[in-house]
């Protein structure tokens, strides 16, 4: 249920962004949105990606990655994510950023843009390491509004798919595609290691036989 622990939970999040946008605001910068409100010439937009594994040798042979290295990989990722991400987005990280000390990880995450939402994963460490690290605000779990829909965050998706969209990372490449059911798959290994726009997801969860059917 959309209970008022989970809209609160929501109203949170865009409320710490609309902090951070308004005090860039006062800095001079360009005026940016929150949410769907717009302040100025730019709207922010919200992005999606999960299991990015910075820095995680194995994770390259695990899940056949097409890079020689750990630092080929950190580049890539760090160049595909910045190629779309503007500063002012919004990017809702659904777990495993990467592999290292807190000391070694804050340096990646400070190249990466926008205002980061992490919904910690099983490879991540406290709450409090990923603050640090370098995400503005770190769940367990969340639900948001895409479109008409109540879509739930998560980064291990629930055994049986739920009666709502779920947005979950941890699988990597071993579905058999992208949205299953009502469940999308966000990691990175599928989204040829990009971030995935609101567009490209709301597309999605419209056209998906569950929308057509039961909504």
């Amino acid at each position: 249920m959309y209970n008022k622990e989970l809209q609160a939970m929501h109203n949170e999040i865009w409320m710490q962004i609309f902090e951070r946008q308004k005090q860039s605001l006062e800095k001079g910068s360009v005026p940016v949105s929150c949410s769907t409100i717009v302040t100025g010439k730019k709207s922010m937009k919200r992005w999606f990606i999960s299991d990015t594994h910075f820095s995680h040798d194995n994770i390259i042979r695990y899940t056949g990655r097409p890079f020689q290295s750990i630092s080929q990989m950190n580049e890539q990722l760090i160049a595909n994510w910045n190629a779309h991400v503007h500063p002012e987005d919004a990017v809702f990280f659904l777990g495993d950023f990467g592999r290292g000390s807190t000391d070694s990880l804050v340096p990646l995450c400070k190249q990466l843009h926008g205002n980061k939402v992490c919904i910690r994963g099983n490879h991540d460490d406290s709450a409090a390491k990923m603050h640090k690290i370098g995400f503005m605000l770190v769940l367990e779990s969340a639900f948001i509004k895409i479109g008409r829909h109540r879509v739930e965050l998560i980064h291990i998706p629930s055994e049986a798919p739920p009666p709502h969209f779920q947005l979950h990372g941890h699988v990597h490449e071993k579905r058999p595609g992208k949205l299953v059911e009502t469940q999308l798959n966000l990691c990175v290994e599928v989204w040829d290691y990009k971030p995935v726009s609101e567009e490209t997801v709301l597309a999605l969860l419209d056209s998906s036989s569950y929308a057509l059917k039961y909504m």
